[in-house]
């Protein structure tokens, strides 16, 4: 089950909105943009249950799960399309 959910923290295109406000030391709800709603409510539904995608900066992708951020490293990117086969 372990590496079920942080494959859905990990497998997405989602991306982080940027937060002007968010003081550092508070605790704060990150907030996400998708092109597709379905991998945004995944993504979304990680978060409530501590595994909180907050970063993906050039082929890293950074996942705080239970308070601890933890480091991946993007393999490749399938883009979303509504096209069906």
């Amino acid at each position: 089950m372990e590496y079920y959910l942080l494959a859905l923290s990990l497998c997405h295109t989602v991306q982080v909105e940027e937060q002007p406000d968010a003081d550092e030391e508070s605790e704060e709800i990150v907030r996400y943009s998708a092109a597709s709603p379905d991998e945004k409510a995944l993504v979304e539904a990680m978060q409530r249950l501590d595994l909180v995608f907050t970063n993906d900066a050039d082929a890293l992708i950074v996942i705080r799960i239970f308070g601890e951020d933890k480091i991946y490293k993007r393999l490749e990117i399938l883009e979303f399309s509504s096209g069906r086969l």
